[in-house]
């Protein structure tokens, strides 16, 4: 089976920054080609390998995690932030939501003993991203899958998934 939309595609892949270095290694991530699991330049791409192809790409920064955009940090005092400021750390995407119920999610670019700094850029916004992708499995999604925009996994003995 070919990858296609909305087949089930199982790949390793790595994602590589503009100065060369891995800044992701993924091993048997699944995902539903076409619903937004990969970045946007890795789909079409991908589309039309089978098993056992590698493929080797760049994704533009628009396709991939955007371009910078012009944006005035936001401070964060400790206090604000609770016991949540504990488990922050440099380039964390941390989900908020506006007062308009918007969710967005912010990057931490700075911490100090008493604040935080976050921004809406992706710590990789404005580059282009290489990346090399094996597939490792292809199959088409069933209906339920399609419905909730990801792949279900009939193998989880838990009630939670």
């Amino acid at each position: 089976m070919l990858v296609e939309e909305k087949s089930v595609v199982t790949i390793d892949f790595q994602l590589f920054a503009e100065d060369g270095r891995m800044v992701e290694n993924r091993k048997n991530f699944e995902f539903i080609q076409g619903v937004g699991d990969v970045l946007q330049g890795m789909r079409p791409q991908l589309e039309g390998a089978q098993i056992g192809d590698c493929i080797e790409g760049k994704a533009a920064a628009e396709e991939a995690f955007g371009k910078v955009i012009d944006f005035e940090p936001v401070v964060y005092p400790k206090e604000v932030l609770g016991q949540a400021f504990y488990r922050l750390y440099i380039g964390l995407g941390v989900p908020f939501q506006t007062q308009g119920g918007v969710s967005v999610t912010l990057y931490v670019t700075e911490l100090s003993s008493t604040s935080a700094t976050l921004t809406v850029n992706h710590p990789l916004a404005g580059q282009e991203i290489g990346f090399v992708a094996t597939i490792n499995d292809v199959r088409e999604a069933r209906p339920e899958e399609i419905a909730a925009g990801k792949p279900i996994s009939h193998g989880s003995s838990c009630s939670c998934c």
